[in-house]
């Protein structure tokens, strides 16, 4: 007992020490905010996890299939920051920041425990933890499914190693596999890149737990005790394919043909490999390319051959190289492209897992290197520290790269200055930006250049040029034409196209088929139906079909106060009063500040003798909610104007239209005849 207790507390005071140093390093990703990639997906403009952990937001988390992945625990981690934090950004990067520095310690607990060696351990951790590669898993907070899923895979191996540890056959034994297995299926439930992990299981049952030598008769019964868990890896894979199929994110084969995809893993395992020991020009995404150099693809190949023949040959007296490599290449595999999600060549965030397999490669061969020369195990443990802290500065640097759209978009542009997707993104992020719309059209202009059969760019920029005033519609529809030209299926092209037809002021017939069409894909399109009414209702024959539409819009949002305004219009203009008064007055029920709505109603019972009180009561209600409509100014005049005691009032109604509308022929008239009287 007492000889283990030094151990233990080295141990202990080892993770405690590598979780304080990591968690130190990224604590300044709290300055950072949310960025407008992913992360109003995830967060900022996600009402399920905006509103905390409820029971409807638990039901979802497991029912859907939004970004394209099925990760309930994801999602309910979030939950809990904004049940927690709100929706302030700091709360969720505190979160990931402490997740991954908890991370950083299961994985010298783990080296630890499964191979004894305390200092190995310990440097394979901290470069873990601080090495630059890990900030966009941690500072963007879309991705938490990183930090989450490693977390419990880490656990996951844990328990495996005490599973196979355990004496004997007995319950005690059992439930280390079951909780390894259920830390696996939560792995799964935040992100399915650990479908590999049981091969991971398998190497370590080849070192350090030296279960088999590597022969197929000592492997295959390791195999067959791990099926439920191979088992369980598929089932990830299967609901992962069904929610990217169910987004369109799977890559297809004339963007992205096989033999650039082959071209693309291949360069992408050696740039892995050089970032890893060269962590320079990082960003948040390296484009696909088609077009691969023969030189540079046989270069990185051979160098993979090269690396992987001689991990074969030392897999008998140096086991953790052969195990350390094929845990860098297998864990890879998921994300290497060969079946392309998204446009990105490779991702820093990828490097998340399979760095340790790196690490363990690296650390445990400069041990054996080293040997028991004193003096040279100093000097290399005095280069490590130094090297770590060259890491944490270059770490801490990326993290302030992170800081909000603009300033991760433009570091891109930087490093990737022909990145279409940079260009994008910061063109959206400029758009909105109060007196910048100028600066996010040039950004989107770029971006649609660059790849011209891309449908959102045109679609994106035609959106932000609708917000430039009338002056750029031309271009506007063009763009809006553009993106239909690529995907004539593109429902929010459709409507856009038909928003910016209508503005033209003579396009209402071209925006009508837009609509309809907009309609025809999306029948839920509750807008699309509103718009449509609007436009029929400028016909007398459309009104009918106008009425229609206006319902049909209601079925879908009953709330939407303007769509019943437009709809009592509509009645009155038929003669239907008693059915417009019954839809002004759903209106102010739901909404009794709407000013309009107490206009119109008023003037429906103006053609009421008997409700001519209720009439003026809805003028004053819409004047005191806007006192400077003239409109309604004007009618309440013409009203008070008959009631010989109120002429004065009338009077004064008409004076304040003539001050808010000097060019008012009616007022002055009215206003030059009650004077004469």
């Amino acid at each position: 007992m007492t000889a283990l207790a030094p151990f233990r507390w080295a141990g202990f005071g080892a993770a405690a020490l590598v979780f304080a140093v990591v968690l130190a390093v990224f604590l300044p990703a709290l300055r950072n905010g949310f960025i407008n990639l992913d992360d109003g997906v995830y967060v900022t403009a996600n009402p399920h996890v905006l509103a905390g952990l409820t029971r409807d937001s638990f039901v979802w988390a497991f029912q859907t299939f939004d970004s394209g992945n099925w990760h309930p625990v994801t999602w309910l981690s979030l939950m809990l920051d904004a049940q927690v934090f709100g929706s302030e950004a700091w709360g969720f990067h505190l979160t990931s920041a402490a997740l991954h520095a908890l991370n950083a310690a299961l994985v010298f607990v783990f080296l630890r425990r499964t191979t004894g060696s305390l200092w190995r351990s310990l440097f394979v951790a901290a470069f873990f933890g601080v090495h630059p590669l890990r900030v966009e898993s941690v500072a963007w907070v879309s991705e938490r499914k990183d930090v989450l899923s490693t977390l419990f895979g880490l656990v996951s191996l844990l328990a495996y190693i005490a599973w196979q540890r355990a004496a004997g056959a007995g319950t005690a034994r059992g439930r280390w596999g079951v909780v390894s297995f259920a830390c696996l299926a939560l792995g799964l439930m935040s992100k399915p890149m650990l479908v590999t992990l049981p091969c991971v299981m398998l190497l370590l049952d080849f070192w350090p737990l030296r279960r088999t030598d590597g022969s197929i008769a000592g492997t295959w019964p390791l195999v067959r005790e791990k099926l439920p868990f191979f088992a369980l890896a598929v089932v990830g894979m299967v609901s992962t394919w069904m929610a990217q199929a169910s987004v369109g994110a799977m890559g297809n084969t004339t963007a992205y043909p096989i033999g650039a995809r082959l071209a693309n893993a291949v360069e992408a395992y050696a740039g892995y490999l050089g970032k890893t020991f060269y962590p320079v020009d990082l960003t948040i995404i390296y484009p696909f390319r088609t077009a691969h150099a023969a030189g540079a693809v046989a270069a990185a190949a051979g160098l993979l051959v090269v690396l992987t023949v001689v991990a074969f040959a030392a897999r008998r007296r140096q086991p953790y190289v052969a195990v350390g490599w094929l845990w860098f290449l297998g864990t890879l595999v998921p994300v290497i492209g060969l079946v392309q999600v998204g446009g990105q060549a490779m991702a820093d965030r990828y490097t998340y897992l399979p760095s340790i397999g790196l690490l363990i490669v690296l650390f445990w061969g400069f041990a054996e290197l080293v040997g028991h020369r004193v003096w040279l195990r100093r000097a290399v443990g005095g280069l490590v520290i130094v090297v770590l802290v060259v890491l944490s500065s270059a770490t801490v640097r990326q993290i302030a790269r992170w800081k909000d759209s603009e300033t991760v978009f433009r570091h891109a542009l930087a490093v990737t200055p022909d990145n279409y997707f940079a260009h994008h993104c910061l063109g959206l992020a400029l758009a909105v930006a109060p007196g910048r719309l100028q600066e996010g059209i040039k950004e989107l202009r770029a971006a649609a250049r660059l790849v011209p059969g891309l449908p959102d760019a045109h679609l994106d920029l035609a959106t932000a040029l609708a917000e430039a005033g009338s002056a750029a519609l031309p271009e506007c529809i063009s763009e809006f034409r553009d993106a239909l030209r690529l995907d004539s299926r593109y429902v929010e092209a459709h409507y856009g196209l038909s928003r910016a037809l209508l503005r033209t002021g003579d396009g209402v017939l071209d925006a009508i088929p837009e609509l309809r069409r907009t309609i025809e894909l999306a029948p839920g399109h509750a807008d699309a139906h509103s718009d449509l009414a609007d436009a029929l209702a400028l016909s007398p024959e459309g009104a009918a079909e106008a009425e229609a539409e206006y319902r049909a819009a209601l079925d879908l949002r009953p709330e939407r106060a303007g769509t019943r305004n437009s709809l009592g219009l509509l009645l009155v203009r038929s003669g239907r009063f008693v059915e417009a008064i019954v839809e002004y007055e759903a209106v102010l029920r739901a909404k009794p500040d709407f000013a309009q709505a107490h206009n119109n109603l008023a003037n429906v019972f103006v053609r009421l003798p008997e409700r001519q009180g209720e009439a003026i009561a809805h003028y004053r209600a819409a004047l005191a909610l806007r006192s400077d409509n003239w409109e309604v100014h004007f009618n309440l005049g013409l009203v008070l104007a008959s009631e010989p005691d109120s002429r004065t009032d009338a009077i004064r109604h008409f004076e304040t239209v003539l001050r808010l509308q000097p060019d008012c022929a009616a007022a002055r008239e009215m206003l030059d005849q009650l004077r004469a009287d």
